[in-house]
This record gives structure tokens, sequence and C-alpha cells, in this order.
């Protein structure tokens, strides 16, 4: 029966990649295209089987992950498939480097008053006692760059529930 596959992505350099390898694999390099979310208000009520994320939600601001979870809804049909790779929210706190350092400093001063009683910030104090290595950005990479949107593993499928997802 086939497919009737479309795609699209904000980077150009990565629907630049899409197409090549379209090419490569005999297939059409005008089914991707270079859009954001926005590029899903196109898209027909109930009309798509399937809807596959891998990495995307990560870049988006918290606003923009509601529109888009809104539309993925919508397009799909019923009893269709959303595959979505989200960063974990519990991936810093241990990835052991600093990024699990600036988790831990953040944690504290966000649901504490504590650095009233110290002399020096809760990040300089968790730094003077604890050696994490640096976590290194590829130097092309947006990623060090952006403070990215990430969900929590333990609470996902009761937050999915408010846009009719079933998490399996």
């Amino acid at each position: 029966h086939g497919y009737n596959a479309k795609g699209f992505d904000s980077s150009e350099k990565g629907i630049k990649r899409a197409k090549e390898l379209a090419v490569k694999l005999g297939q059409d390099p005008a089914i991707f295209e270079l859009a954001d979310q926005t590029y899903l208000q196109k898209i027909p009520d109930k009309s798509i089987d399937s809807v596959l994320s891998m990495g995307y939600f990560r870049y988006l601001p918290p606003k923009e992950v509601d529109f888009t979870y809104k539309e993925v809804a919508r397009i799909l049909k019923p009893n269709g498939i959303f595959a979505v790779s989200n960063q974990n929210f519990l991936y810093e706190p241990f990835s052991m480097n600093d990024g699990a350092i600036s988790f831990w400093a953040n944690l504290i001063n966000d649901t504490s008053s504590i650095e009233k009683l110290l002399d020096k910030p809760v990040r300089e104090l968790i730094d003077q006692y604890l050696k994490f290595p640096t976590r290194n950005y590829d130097k092309r990479s947006v990623s060090k760059d952006i403070t990215p949107y990430t969900e929590n593993p333990l609470t996902f499928s009761q937050d999915m529930l408010q846009y009719g997802f079933q998490v399996d």
C-alpha cells in the first residue's frame, strides 16, 4: 500500500542532508521542507497515520511545545502513532559533568533560601568540593547556546493525557 511521507525541520543543514539521503535512496527530495512547527498547520485534521519526532522538542520554548503537541494531536488519525524522542529531565543530574553541578546548584537555589546563609554562591561551594569534567560541545553545535526543553519521564505519561495521547 505504500506511504506518503513528509518531513520538515528548522535546520537548513538538516534538510539539506535529508534531501541528499532521499536522492541516494531513490526518493523525491521535495518531501522535505525547511520549516518550523507551524508547518503542521498546513496539514488537514485527522489525516496522518504517524508522526515521528526525533529531538525536535528540545529546541522549542515551552509555549511552542504546547502548540506542537496540540497540532500533532489534531492531525493524527484515530489510533495514529506519535513516536517522540525528548530530552530527559533526569539526564543532567546524573550526567557526571558540569551539567550535573549546574542542575543541582539551580535546584537548591530555586527551592530554598540557603544562599542567604552562605558566604558564597551554591555553585561555587559545590565546585569547591566536587570536580566533574566539563561537557564538550562540537564547535558547530547549537546545544551549547540554548536551554533545552526537557520532559520528566516520571510524569510524561500523565502530562500527555491533556493532548489525548496514551503513552505505551
